[in-house]
């Protein structure tokens, strides 16, 4: 993503980032100012693994976690769809705006 504008970048222009030592937090919210976290994904909560190598994050929820999401559309107590921002905490301290994320909810269609 371009710092300036949020618009993506050519591939030619991304370059592997070294996440060795830093943790990386998100807050899902029915809206960027909403005030209710609907689900929080971190790597101390395992939800978010920087293991992968390359800058590569992966977002890890089981099947016992998200049967317990309120599907539905009247945030907080019921969602559909959520926003957050994926943030990475360097071993200085320094926290980078990693990305934006939009999640959709859905009910379990697999029986």
């Amino acid at each position: 993503m371009h710092a300036q504008t949020g618009r993506p970048v050519p591939d030619t222009d991304l370059m592997p980032v070294d996440l060795t030592g830093c943790t990386a937090r998100t807050q899902l919210r029915s809206d960027v100012l909403a005030p209710d976290v609907l689900l929080e994904l971190t790597t101390e909560n395992g939800r978010i693994d920087l293991s992968l190598g390359d800058g590569l994050v992966a977002f890890h929820l089981d099947a016992a976690s998200t049967a317990n999401l309120p599907y539905g559309d009247s945030p907080p107590a019921r969602w559909s769809t959520a926003v957050g921002q994926l943030e990475v905490v360097h071993p200085n301290g320094d926290v980078t705006r990693a990305a934006e994320i939009s999640w959709s909810l859905n009910p379990e269609g697999t029986r």
